[in-house]
C-alpha cells in the first residue's frame, strides 16, 4: 500500500511539472510572417520618404467570395508601418464597422511586429465589438468591432486580418456588392 502512495504521488509530481513548463514553451513559440509581408517590411522606405507622412499602409488588400446563395465573405489584410509618434497614437486602436443584421465580423490575427523582428500578438481581451454611437436615441444594428495593437512604437510594423461574412442577402435571390477604401 506505502508503495502504491509513493507511485501515485510521484506520478502527480510529473504530471504538475511537466503542465507547467507548457505555457513557457508556448510562449517562445514565434508565429510565422507571410513571406510577402516579410519582403513589404524589408523594402519600407525610410521616414525621409514619406516627410508628410507619419505612417505608411504597405499593403491594404480585400477578398470577396460570392457564395451560391448570393451572400459573401469579405477577408480584409491591412499592413502598415508607423513612421513618428502621432500615427502611433492614431493606429494604436482599429475600428471596423460593420451591419450586425446582415453580417458577422471576426478578427482572424492582428498583431504589432516591433523593428527588432519579434512578433507580439493581440490579446483576446483587447478585442472587442460595440454598439455604434451614431444616435442613443434610436435602435442601429450598426456595430463597431475594436482592437488595440500592442507594443506600438516608431518603426513598428502592425498587420491585422478580419472576416465579414455575411448571413443574410441585402436583396433577396440578388447578389449585392460594395467596394471599400
Amino acid at each position: 500500500m506505502e508503495k502504491l502512495k509513493s507511485c501515485i504521488i510521484l506520478m502527480i509530481i510529473f504530471l504538475i511539472s511537466a503542465l507547467s513548463v507548457l505555457p513557457i514553451n508556448a510562449q517562445q513559440e514565434q508565429p510565422e510572417l507571410d513571406p510577402e509581408v516579410k519582403k513589404l517590411i524589408e523594402q519600407t522606405p525610410m521616414k525621409k520618404n514619406y516627410k508628410e507622412s507619419g505612417a505608411v499602409i504597405l499593403l491594404k488588400e480585400g477578398r470577396d467570395v460570392v457564395n451560391a446563395d448570393g451572400t459573401t465573405k469579405y477577408t480584409g489584410h491591412i499592413v502598415g508601418k508607423i513612421l513618428d509618434k502621432k500615427a502611433k497614437t492614431d493606429h494604436n486602436q482599429i475600428v471596423i464597422g460593420f451591419n450586425s443584421y446582415y453580417e458577422d465580423i471576426s478578427l482572424d490575427y492582428a498583431r504589432t511586429i516591433r523593428a527588432d523582428g519579434t512578433i507580439q500578438e493581440v490579446s483576446k481581451d483587447a478585442i472587442q465589438i460595440k454598439t455604434s454611437g451614431e444616435s442613443s436615441r434610436r435602435y442601429t444594428d450598426m456595430r463597431r468591432l475594436t482592437f488595440s495593437l500592442p507594443s506600438l512604437k516608431v518603426g513598428s510594423v502592425f498587420e491585422y486580418q478580419y472576416t465579414e461574412r455575411q448571413k443574410r442577402p441585402i436583396i433577396p435571390d440578388e447578389w449585392v456588392a460594395g467596394f471599400r477604401f
